[in-house]
C-alpha cells in the first residue's frame, strides 16, 4: 500500500469520525429543540428585518463590540477569522484528495490566503486577549 493511499484512508477515517461526532452533537441539540413548547408569538415574517438583524448582530458582531469595545473586538476577530478559515480548511481537505481549489499563485486564491493569514494574526491576538481577561484579570 502506498503512503499516499494510506494518508487518504486516514483522512477519510478522520473525516468520518469528525462528521459522526458533529452529527451526534446536532442530534442532541435537535432533540432538545423539538421537545420545547411551541412559541405562538414566533414568526419568520417579516423576514427582511430579521435578516438585517442577523447580519448586524451575528455577522458584524455589532452588539458585542458596542457593549464591550475591546473584548467585543477580540471576540469579533476570532469569529470573523474562523469564518474565513472555513474556505482554507475545505481547500486543505480537498488537497488531501488531489482536488485543492485555492490557487495560491495568483488571483482570488493569492489574495484570500493572505487575507486569512492577516486574520490568523488577529485571531491569535484576540484569543490571547480573551485568555488574559478570563484567567489573569
Amino acid at each position: 500500500m502506498s503512503a499516499q493511499l494510506l494518508e487518504r484512508l486516514l483522512l477519510i477515517l478522520v473525516l468520518i469520525i469528525s462528521i459522526g461526532w458533529f452529527w451526534r452533537e446536532v442530534q442532541v441539540r435537535l432533540a432538545l429543540f423539538l421537545r420545547a413548547k411551541p412559541d405562538q408569538r414566533f414568526s419568520l415574517r417579516p423576514w427582511w428585518p430579521r435578516l438585517v438583524r442577523f447580519v448586524r448582530k451575528v455577522l458584524l458582531q455589532e452588539k458585542v463590540i458596542r457593549e464591550r469595545p475591546l473584548v467585543g473586538l477580540a471576540h469579533a476577530l476570532v469569529f470573523w477569522g474562523f469564518l474565513l478559515f472555513l474556505l482554507v480548511s475545505l481547500d486543505h481537505i480537498a488537497t488531501g484528495f488531489g482536488a485543492g481549489f485555492l490557487d495560491r499563485s495568483g488571483g482570488f486564491g493569492w489574495v484570500y490566503v493572505r487575507l486569512v493569514a492577516g486574520f490568523a494574526v488577529g485571531v491569535s491576538v484576540g484569543i490571547v486577549g480573551l485568555l488574559v481577561r478570563r484567567f489573569l484579570l
